[in-house]
């Protein structure tokens, strides 16, 4: 699979992941969500920025699990079913990050 952004075709991997980090830039980021039916906002943006922003400073991705879920919830970018599941558990006092399943990593 590869990606076309900015005039140029990139290769990704068998996941979909650019295999040449340089080649990211906010065309690529863009053609991506359009393929995905998503529309970049400054939200969005804040949560990629993030994380290119933690993995050049640790080469490692971030938990993503557990530091940018309160991130997309607060800036709304939950699907409105997961927004308003997750505003019950809060009002029950249930609220719990999301745990992968035994076996899941």
């Amino acid at each position: 699979m590869a990606i076309e952004a900015g005039g140029k075709t990139l290769e990704t991997d068998e996941e979909g992941y650019l295999t040449n980090l340089a080649d990211w830039s906010e065309d690529v980021a863009n053609a991506i969500a359009k393929a995905e039916n998503v529309e970049m906002t400054p939200n969005h943006w804040e949560v990629v920025n993030f994380l290119r922003e933690y993995y050049t400073e640790y080469q490692i991705a971030p938990a993503v699990l557990y530091n940018v879920f309160p991130v997309a919830q607060a800036g709304g970018l939950l699907p409105p079913a997961q927004r308003e599941k997750h505003h019950d558990q809060e009002k029950a006092g249930d609220a719990q990050p999301h745990q992968p399943e035994s076996g899941a990593l």
